[in-house]
């Protein structure tokens, strides 16, 4: 059996902003990666962002997801941190096992929810 490794390793930075008046909304980056059609492959992203400041609301939360699907719903993702606990830059880790589609197409987004109107 014939393994295959795909890394995208580098360093990059997006800034993103969001108001929160409404108390819910989520902005992602995304990217999508080819391999064998329904290959289990195992995904482990890290990732950082920057807060200005630390927040008792805990108001944003750090978000994650990988898999087959394309998301595009704030539902399509799971909460890995809280983005405002610190003022700084803080680290986020999300891993698991994933299936590629029949095209062997396989998405991982990261990004940052809005959980208080703030």
């Amino acid at each position: 059996t014939r393994s295959t490794k795909q890394a995208f390793h580098g360093s990059y930075s997006l800034e993103v902003f969001m108001n929160g008046v409404q108390d819910d909304g989520t902005s992602w980056v995304e990217r999508r990666f080819t391999v064998q059609p329904n290959q289990q492959v195992t995904v482990n992203l890290r990732f950082q962002l920057w807060s200005l400041a630390e927040s008792p609301f805990t108001a944003w939360a750090a978000v994650a997801t990988a898999g087959a699907k394309d998301p595009e719903l704030e539902d399509d993702f799971t909460v890995v941190g809280q983005a405002d606990l610190a003022p700084g830059w803080t680290e986020y880790t999300y891993s698991g096992k994933v299936t590629a589609d029949a095209s062997g197409r396989l998405w991982v987004a990261f990004g940052t929810s809005v959980r208080w109107e703030t």
